[in-house]
């Protein structure tokens, strides 16, 4: 019997190739016994409409139009068992706010149903039976109000919009004003914010200034508190070239590595070329399968090194000393 007390929501913005992953998703995770809400800008199938219990059609899918100024980095993450992967990127966002709607329209949904928590996650978060089991514990005995994920990107705080846990009355009082892109505006000009920003940024620096009752939890721990979950499966940056997205990375021991994750299935080759300091030249080849990665360290001599995406030169770096030169900010951190 589905849970009375705790309401999933997800948002369904779904092409042919991700509408498997969302229907599997929402049959598996009615076998946890929840109760499905979703949002979706468009129409969806006939078995996700039938499999769901709730579904809510949102045309105003309308994207951030405004000039806000260059974006500081934001990250892109992968993590395994092995490492984690911090992609930094200078990207605008502009489906911040229909994004924040539909998480206002699944708290709308919520509360017409009586339900007194949401978990709310994207169609491609994976949440194992053990996640959803600690999240439903944590609404049953929580004092706060709202439970996120924090992450502390150096001058860039931020929360995780995977994977969030509230009151809906609780949500609604901070960001249901928030219904079109001017008030998006007033909202960021009274938060004193004179640059393009993130969601994650935005609802962190809202929950702030209104002094809600958040439980925040250390975002690097996410995938060891959610085990034997998956986040992100189809999601990513839209700097992504062949389906790839790939870096050279600093890290903590003082090597610089080269890395990849390949997202999307085009079966790219990526090379790495690095000319070393008397001349010589160095190339690895990898063919970038879907969900698949590599890393290797830079050598120690290496002058410059060009990132090629089958035959083009997708980014060239320069080296002293066999590090990095200029304002790099992507990193890799292995695990012991």
């Amino acid at each position: 019997m589905p849970n009375k007390f705790i309401t999933l929501n997800l948002h369904l913005y779904l092409d042919d190739a991700k509408e498997n992953t969302a229907y599997e998703n929402i049959k598996k995770l009615k076998q946890f016994g929840l109760h499905i809400t979703a949002t979706a800008p468009k129409k969806v199938s006939k078995r996700i409409e039938d499999l769901v219990d709730v579904l809510l059609y949102d045309g105003e899918n309308d994207l951030l139009k405004g000039d806000y100024g260059k974006p500081d980095y934001t990250f892109f993450w992968f993590e395994n068992h092995l490492f984690r992967l911090d992609f930094a990127r200078r990207e605008r966002q502009p489906h911040s706010l229909p994004v924040l709607r539909s998480m206002i329209k699944g708290c709308e949904l919520a509360r017409i149903y009586g339900f007194e928590y949401v978990i709310r996650i994207e169609f491609d978060d994976l949440l194992s039976e053990e996640s959803v089991k600690w999240l439903i514990n944590q609404a049953e005995s929580m004092k706060e109000e709202m439970l996120f994920f924090r992450n502390e990107y150096s001058k860039n705080p931020d929360i995780s919009v995977h994977t969030i846990l509230y009151k809906p009355d609780s949500f609604l009082e901070i960001f249901s004003e928030v219904k079109q892109e001017k008030d998006y505006a007033r909202l960021l000009n009274e938060l004193g914010i004179k640059k393009s920003i993130t969601l994650e940024e935005f609802m962190l620096l809202m929950l702030n200034y209104r002094k809600a009752n958040v439980k925040y939890l250390d975002g690097t721990k996410m995938e060891s508190i959610l085990v034997n979950s998956t986040f992100n499966l189809h999601s990513s940056p839209s700097s992504l070239i062949e389906g790839c997205l790939t870096d050279i990375m600093k890290c903590k021991d003082g090597v610089n590595y080269f890395s990849y994750v390949c997202y999307e299935p085009k079966d790219a080759k990526i090379t790495l070329r690095q000319k070393l300091s008397g001349g010589k030249i160095i190339e690895d080849s990898w063919l970038a399968k879907p969900m698949n990665w590599a890393y290797l360290p830079i050598n120690k001599d290496t002058v410059t090194a060009e990132i090629i995406v089958n035959s083009d030169v997708y980014s060239t770096y320069e080296f002293e000393n066999g590090l990095l030169n200029g304002d790099y900010m992507s990193t890799i951190t292995f695990k012991n």
